[in-house]
């Protein structure tokens, strides 16, 4: 806990549905030249970012979360529609909780806010 102007604060980071293994077909966004968009560049799954990004630990006291995204689709449960639970899931050390929804919906899930509000209560 830091204590900033008189006030008790708890350093928390939930990621949403993060790309933390990369996404494979960000190499496909690369190869269209000029049309490439550069956070492609930092996404694909051998990037120097992520490397940078898993070599470095989280500062001491913050508390991470992972909130994954998947969908149902025949009998697999492996991506959320956009990025694999797999690629979601590349973070060490850190507690993961899984929402059957897709990657942009998972921001507008009711299940996924009242576990973001309980997790935020929790830090009272």
């Amino acid at each position: 806990m830091k204590t900033l102007a008189g006030r008790d604060y708890h350093t928390l980071l939930v990621t949403f549905s993060t790309p933390f293994g990369g996404v494979p077909v960000a190499r496909l966004g690369l190869s269209l030249g000029a049309y490439a968009v550069p956070a492609w560049r930092d996404l694909t799954p051998e990037s120097a970012f992520l490397r940078r990004l898993h070599a470095q630990p989280l500062p001491k006291g913050v508390h991470h979360y992972v909130f994954f995204a998947y969908r149902e689709d025949g009998s697999t449960f492996d991506s959320d529609g956009v990025i694999s639970v797999a690629s979601q899931r590349a973070v060490a050390d850190a507690p993961a909780q899984g929402f059957r929804t897709d990657h942009s919906a998972i921001l507008d899930s009711a299940p996924v806010f009242k576990s973001f509000a309980a997790l935020l209560a929790s830090f009272d």
